[in-house]
């Protein structure tokens, strides 16, 4: 496809999405234009250069005037080709010959800010506006920094300045939409988008169309979000980017029809545009979100082949190779990602990613390092992540201090405020574990990790009762939790209550018929209360659905041991010691086995292995001394 075609499929995107910490890929797809896509986290937005939409009037609102010299006519076309140093230089010299013409000021405020230079852009915009109040695209690019530093009450107050001055100019009202979502007023939103639905050209309806449509999907309002799309397309057929917004968006939607249109969506984009790589990195979230992860996987690599600079698709690669355990093909995409730009702290991030799921710890931590010591701002994710390698590595006071900072980067990380919690535990801390549990339960009530790792802690102190309470309370927030359900269990039996624990036990197993760790414990709870047949029972099945689970196993062999069912007892504690020839209660049990078959030879050999891990073992000696007697 053409570059000159492929343009106005793509610029109708613009300010539907962004994010505050947006990696910025820029591709000339056409000659003198140049094409913007942000990406943060899960969302993308696409612009023209100045995030403003070519065909809307009010695009032009800088450009509508004459140049006032030479000097500003040439920085206007450096600036429409991508150029911004050399366009931002031509700007200064149109200043110095008409220091008092606020537009031109303003202009230049504006290319400031697309350039990334945001307190030159601040200074230079409130300049303007010093001059003259009435700039309107003035107070829209400053409604937009204020935004891209999270300072929301300046933008909101921004972009009701500059709705003011031009009431039903598209882009302001899906910029000033797009705050008021992120600040979860959705309805507010919605009446802002409605009115420019209703008027104006085709296309500039189709894309006041497609933000509507995005802002009842973030409202969870299926139906008009589907109806909003389906207008949006109807008005604009050929915009592929206006097809892959709605994929996206209808694809997070958790009804059924909704999620089917999503991918009917994604398919027509890939039709529209299938040299895009850009249409392809949007689909491709899409299929992920639609849980479609091989369709994800062969559309993200089809962006890769089309436009290996593209980072977003790259870095989808990795973690969807890692979630595939294909640590190799993870390991050759993040260094990729290094390849294209080793100074990114987000493709060390990845690297350390790698590596910490491969279980290379050392590289690991270097790569994580090496993100945190390479990003502007503190890294949360990257010192979480070395707190869960630090964890893993047996260092509990490095990953303690790793989960702090990750929580001082943001305060309300409940993951590493949880995880923080565990590495106390670790360190048998246990009161201090519970503060970060509690804390974590401040912030959601319903986290029921917390709840369960809470219960956790206290039973670790003898607080069985309120154990018991923890693990109950995240029962109340998921039924299904049936770890939570399993401890519950056992935590009645070691507060001496076994027959609720046994109770507790066979409700469980009733809605988890193939539950083994259920039925291991069941079967301890009944052999404890001399239900032998019913314990027997239980490990058998435990082993029926875990060939290999060598508790099960060990206690049924040592059961039928006692129970004189020597046959039995002997194949399954045979069994269980070839998994585990160190143990010592298995070795006396064959040994016993042994002695009483008058088999001296393989009671002595079994009794002498215990002896070479402890000497003085009283209970091996003993029966040394019957081996020999047999």
């Amino acid at each position: 496809m053409s570059g000159a075609r492929l343009w106005p499929m793509v610029t109708a995107l613009a300010l539907l999405l962004a994010g505050t910490a947006a990696v910025e890929v820029v591709a000339r797809n056409s000659p003198g234009r140049t094409l913007t896509w942000e990406i943060s986290g899960n969302e993308v937005a696409v612009g023209d250069g100045d995030e403003q939409d070519s065909d809307d009037e009010g695009d032009e609102a800088f450009a509508a005037g004459e140049a006032v010299n030479e000097a500003h006519a040439d920085a206007r076309l450096l600036a429409r080709r991508g150029d911004y140093q050399g366009a931002l230089t031509r700007f200064e010299e149109a200043i110095a010959g008409a220091p008092q013409s606020a537009p031109l000021i303003a202009e230049y405020g504006h290319w400031l800010r697309r350039a990334g230079r945001r307190a030159e852009a601040e200074e230079t915009l409130a300049q303007a506006l010093a001059l003259s109040p009435e700039i309107a695209p003035a107070h829209l690019d400053r409604a937009l920094l204020a935004r891209e530093r999270g300072d929301h009450k300046a933008a909101l107050a921004a972009f009701e300045e500059a709705l003011r001055l031009r009431p039903m100019h598209t882009t302001t009202r899906i910029a000033y939409a797009r705050e008021l979502l992120d600040r979860k007023r959705f309805d507010e939103a919605i009446e802002l988008l409605r009115p420019v639905t209703e008027a104006g050209s085709n296309d500039r309806r189709a894309r006041a169309l497609a933000a509507l449509g995005h802002a009842y999907a973030a409202a969870g309002r299926g139906p008009e979000a589907r109806d909003a799309f389906e207008k949006a397309v109807e008005r604009a057929p050929a915009l592929a980017s206006i097809w892959a917004r709605a994929a996206l968006d209808l694809s997070e939607l958790s009804d059924e029809r909704s999620a089917a249109e999503g991918l009917r969506y994604a398919q027509q984009a890939l039709r529209l545009a299938p040299d895009s790589a850009y249409v392809a990195d949007v689909v491709g979230r899409a299929y992920e979100r639609a849980g479609l992860e091989a369709e994800a996987y062969a559309t993200y690599q089809r962006a890769q082949k089309l436009d290996g600079g593209l980072r977003h698709p790259r870095q989808r690669l990795v973690r969807l190779a890692l979630e595939r355990e294909d640590f190799g093909a993870a390991r050759r995409g993040a260094q990729g990602l290094l390849g294209l730009d080793a100074r990114r702290p987000e493709s060390h991030f990845l690297a350390g990613l790698v590596e910490l799921k491969a279980g290379h710890l050392e590289e690991g931590r270097a790569h994580f390092e090496a993100a945190i010591a390479a990003s502007p701002e503190p890294y949360a994710e990257a010192w979480y992540n070395l707190g869960l390698l630090e964890r893993k590595a047996d260092r509990p006071e490095a990953a303690i201090d790793a989960y702090r900072r990750a929580i001082d980067a943001r305060p309300k990380y409940l993951a590493a405020i949880n995880n923080l919690g565990l590495a106390y535990s670790d360190l048998g801390r246990h009161d201090e574990a519970e503060v970060e549990y509690r804390r974590a339960l401040e912030i959601k009530p319903t986290y029921t990790g917390a709840w369960v790792n809470l219960a956790r802690s206290e039973a670790a102190r003898g607080r069985l009762d309120a154990a018991i309470d923890a693990y109950r309370k995240a029962l109340e927030i998921d039924p299904k939790e049936r770890s939570a359900r399993l401890q519950i269990a056992v935590t009645l039996r070691k507060a001496g209550r076994p027959a609720e624990a046994i109770a507790e036990y066979r409700a469980l197993l009733e809605d988890n018929p193939r539950y083994v760790k259920a039925w291991f414990n069941l079967g301890i709870a009944l052999a404890a209360e001399g239900e032998d047949e019913e314990a027997i029972a239980a490990y058998t099945q435990a082993i029926a659905h875990d060939q290999d689970h060598f508790g099960a196993r060990k206690n049924l062999g040592l059961l039928l041991h006692r129970l004189g069912r020597v046959d039995a007892a002997r194949e399954h504690l045979s069994e269980a010691l070839e998994a585990r020839p160190e143990d010592p209660e298995l070795r006396l049990a064959l040994a016993a086995i042994a002695r009483d078959s008058g088999d001296a030879i393989a009671c002595s050999t079994h009794v002498d292995a215990v002896l070479r891990q402890k000497a003085d073992d009283r209970a091996a000696l003993d029966l040394l001394e019957t081996c020999a007697k047999t």
